[in-house]
């Protein structure tokens, strides 16, 4: 643990020492250097989120997919590379029209800044392990749709890694599950934005793409098995004349694709309510109507018998899914581990 904390320590120093030498100087595009004016300045902590964002950049080498990738907006990271390149008085990148670089004393902070995201990696293992001893229960809210489709292919991967850690499941509606965390009765939960309560927090680890699915029979599936090289979209105009199964209105999602239709120009035609995403999706194959349908239940489509998926256009249908929580909590070390696992996992799987 000490060699680790010394790591932390070394790399902490010395990247505050070249940081504040590189501060005596000013970049100039063409690589020269310029003193800069007397003043100083106060060294400002480094967060490994600043290592993060900067590392994300740089693999992109693009500002707008970094940002998708770190599931924050473009101006948001725009703006914290900025304020990082101002408190050191520093360059970090060169932007230009079709690619963005790590300048010399970028490369220099993430040189340094992996070693450091490492060393953090390997200490919250050690501490997992240290953790071991002691029996830890984890409850975390989810529904029941999302409980079956993603929860159940998630836990194996944390169990493993956490095998100490006891979970709970509380089973309810986003807004039930938000209660249950401002309650005290669960650590986490799992539910789409927007969040109703203001006094919680929340981590995004899915963007969720919504499609709209027709009956196997209906003449927009069979026009779109022609094409079966061609991932099909549709305008969402072109479907309001048809019969539609939603969702029940005390679901959140339910005024998302109210919305999306009045914004297409029509009030949709609903003849049939319910409040899982499944049995949706069993209407709609057995030719009672057109839905919605989140994309976890897209490879159930395979087949003659099943529902088509259409993307919409030009704009598809999209929904944040988050990792909620009191805002101010300090969270167990297995709510965190929790919430980097299915990160990482949903990341994986895009």
């Amino acid at each position: 643990m000490a060699k680790i904390e010394g790591l932390l320590e070394v790399n902490r120093d010395f990247c505050k020492q070249q940081m504040a030498e590189k501060a005596s100087l000013a970049l100039l595009p063409n690589g020269a250097v310029l003193p800069k004016q007397k003043g100083g300045f106060s060294m400002a902590k480094i967060r490994l989120r600043d290592i993060e964002m900067v590392r994300a950049v740089m693999q992109e080498k693009n500002f707008s997919r970094a940002a998708e990738k770190l599931y924050i907006s473009q101006p948001a990271l725009s703006q914290a590379i900025k304020r990082l390149e101002q408190e050191y008085h520093i360059v970090l990148f060169t932007r230009g029209s079709n690619s963005t670089n790590l300048t010399s004393a970028g490369q220099l902070f993430l040189e340094y800044g992996e070693n450091v995201l490492h060393a953090h990696e390997i200490l919250e293992n050690k501490m997992s392990q240290l953790s071991s001893e002691h029996e830890e229960c984890l409850s975390i809210g989810v529904s029941q749709f999302y409980g079956c489709h993603h929860l159940s292919r998630f836990l194996p991967v944390f169990q493993a890694r956490c095998p100490s850690v006891t979970i709970r499941i509380l089973e309810g509606r986003s807004d039930q599950l938000e209660e249950l965390v401002i309650s005290e009765k669960a650590e986490l939960a799992l539910v789409p934005l927007p969040l109703l309560h203001g006094n919680l927090e929340y981590e995004i680890v899915n963007m969720e793409e919504i499609y709209l699915a027709v009956p196997p029979n209906h003449f927009l599936a069979i026009r779109a098995a022609m094409k079966p090289f061609a991932s099909p979209y549709i305008e969402l105009s072109a479907v309001k004349d048809e019969t539609f199964v939603f969702l029940s209105p005390e679901m959140r999602f339910t005024q998302m694709a109210t919305d999306a239709c009045k914004k297409a120009g029509f009030e949709p035609n609903i003849a049939y309510e319910t409040h899982n995403w499944d049995t949706v999706y069993n209407f709609i194959k057995n030719g009672l109507g057109l839905g919605f349908l989140p994309e976890v239940l897209r490879p159930y489509e395979k087949g003659p018998d099943q529902p088509v998926f259409f993307h919409l256009y030009p704009d598809r249908l999209v929904r944040p899914y988050a990792v909620c929580y009191r805002k101010g909590s300090l969270l167990s070390l297995g709510a965190r581990q929790f919430i980097q696992v299915i990160s990482k996992l949903f990341q994986e799987e895009q």
